[in-house]
């Protein structure tokens, strides 16, 4: 009994372990991570702050936001950091990756992630990404050049977007009937029921990385090592990363 009771102490102390921390990690993240960070401030003691890429190096290159640590969709804005003397150059490591997908407020138009729609030359419009400006623009570049995704008789029905919350936008209002965001980004709207979406073969893009960085002036070392070596290597995140279009690197 004594022994029993000696397991069951130990067992909460270990949990208890896994959530206590000195104080909280200030987390500076992309918005696509919003919905997925949320959900592990139930677990992790979070400070998360959110906002665009562009927004976020402005803020810390200018001492208005201190961070622990970085999340990002490229590792442009982390090097960035680096070069800015603000982040360790050796702690920038992938932590996850999303998938591309053609999306539409149409329940029907994609239903079982079919692509018919594409093969047959049924889309009426379609928003993508500019290639310059993000790692999403750069893979639909790849995806819409292959003559598997014919798009030559859109012709003028093709628009471009700085990025892929502009087409989410269109999308959402019903400018666009069709666009290619990341599945990250679309799991963060509401009233997913309304829509349906062609997942992308992995094939046809690269990879498409979020990656990770530590601060040099965190005062909380110790507990931001430990949280990135979870967003890298805790297999109990994997569900977690599922749900919010993500898959996890340890994951396959």
């Amino acid at each position: 009994m004594i022994k029993s009771i000696k397991i069951a102490i130990l067992s909460l102390c270990l949990c208890f372990s896994f959530t206590t921390q000195a104080a909280p990690i200030k987390v500076c993240a992309v918005t696509q991570l919003y919905g997925f960070l949320s959900e592990l401030k139930q677990t992790y003691q979070l400070d998360v702050y959110i906002d665009t890429a562009s927004d976020l190096y402005s803020a810390i290159a200018n001492n208005e936001k201190q961070c622990d640590i970085l999340l990002s969709y490229d590792e442009k804005l982390p090097i960035s950091l680096i070069r800015s003397n603000k982040a360790h150059g050796a702690s920038l490591v992938p932590i996850a990756k999303t998938s591309l997908i053609v999306l539409a407020q149409d329940p029907k138009l994609f239903a079982n992630n079919s692509n018919q729609a594409i093969i047959k030359h049924q889309l009426k419009s379609l928003a993508i990404a500019d290639t310059r400006l993000t790692p999403v623009g750069f893979a639909t570049h790849e995806v819409v050049k292959k003559a598997s995704f014919p798009t030559n008789y859109l012709k003028d029905k093709i628009y471009r977007a700085e990025h892929e919350y502009q087409i989410l936008s269109m999308i959402i209002n019903k400018h666009v009937q069709t666009g290619i965001v990341s599945l990250v980004a679309f799991k963060g709207i509401d009233k997913q029921n309304q829509y349906s979406y062609y997942l992308i073969p992995q094939k046809d893009y690269p990879d498409l990385l979020y990656y990770a960085v530590l601060f040099k002036d965190s005062i909380n070392k110790n507990d931001v090592i430990n949280f990135l070596k979870d967003l890298r290597a805790n297999t109990k995140l994997n569900n977690i990363y599922l749900k919010y279009g993500l898959k996890s690197l340890n994951a396959y």
